[in-house]
């Protein structure tokens, strides 16, 4: 079971978000590495055709927005905004050696 999760909040320039955990407390994703973690079709196809787009550093972090009760989609300033990112997939890369 994952923690719960109290706080989301894009750090300026959209550089990271930042997560607050009832019991782990806070951590600190990097945009770069929540765009290669992205589970949507589109990223998940290209992975396993061996076609992935590369990241670049400079992505950035554009919006978060709520879906349901349980996750959030992610919008990045190359315009991906399709991947949907549940609590327990956060919990699981904001986890030291994870993202």
């Amino acid at each position: 079971m994952h923690d719960q999760l109290l706080e989301i909040r894009i750090e300026p320039l959209g550089e990271a978000l930042t997560l607050g955990w009832r019991t782990a407390g806070a951590a600190s994703l990097a945009a770069p590495a929540l765009r290669r973690a992205c589970r949507c079709a589109a990223c998940e196809r290209a992975r396993r055709d061996g076609r992935e787009a590369p990241i670049g550093e400079q992505i950035r972090i554009t919006r978060v927005t709520p879906m349901g009760s349980n996750a959030i989609n992610i919008g990045f300033s190359d315009g991906h905004d399709h991947g949907i990112y549940p609590f327990a997939y956060l919990d699981l890369l904001s986890r030291p050696g994870s993202a």
